[in-house]
């Protein structure tokens, strides 16, 4: 865990952190603002700002927007997947520069969006922590003000991350923060959410 804040033994059971989370978990949308770090092969971090768009439709179907805020090349540029269950998710790239929405098949189609390589389906750990991964209690900290729990997130599924450490405020259920770990002890990615913009 790469966290630098004083750690405490959580005084909950993971059941209540869970029962907390999907409480709070929306039930057919969302909107968030999202602050995202990412670091290079060579150590640089790099910051990009987008606001994401979560909804659930009647037949099941999930459809997650991702519209780029910062930085100023990438402002505008929107990605849109719908994911219906048992079928790949298909992706739609808006290049506002050609005015343009497009079908994307290939990863390589898609611009460094979020500062890189961010696969897309990651995203939904923002709306669900508990969807698609077994999650263990760490321990509390104060986050700026804020009682959070520590919850240790492992994708079920095939995913870019062997671990996700988010940082979950416990008045609101919220996570607040993400960390995305590959093999190593160092976050690949790091998000951060604005409760007040939630």
């Amino acid at each position: 865990m790469a966290l630098a804040l004083p750690l405490s033994p959580a005084r909950a059971e993971l059941g209540v952190v869970r029962a907390c989370l999907e409480s709070n978990a929306p039930r057919l949308s969302s909107v968030q603002r999202l602050v995202v770090e990412a670091r290079d092969s060579l150590g640089r971090v790099s910051e990009s700002r987008a606001k994401l768009y979560w909804r659930r439709l009647l037949d099941g179907e999930q459809r997650l927007l991702v519209r780029m805020e910062a930085p100023d090349d990438l402002a505008g540029v929107a990605l849109l997947v719908i994911a219906r269950s048992a079928e790949r998710p298909s992706v739609h790239l808006y290049l506002p520069e050609l005015d343009e929405t497009r079908r994307v098949y290939s990863p390589e189609d898609v611009p460094p969006v979020l500062g890189g390589d961010v696969p897309i389906e990651e995203m939904r750990s923002l709306v669900n922590l508990t969807d698609q991964a077994k999650l263990r209690l760490i321990g509390e900290l104060d986050l700026e003000g804020r009682r959070v729990w520590v919850v240790e997130a492992r994708p079920n599924a095939v995913s870019s991350f062997e671990r996700i450490v988010a940082l979950v405020d416990q008045r609101y259920c919220l996570p607040l923060r993400l960390e995305f770990f590959g093999i190593e002890d160092r976050p690949l990615r790091r998000m951060r959410v604005d409760p007040e913009q939630v």
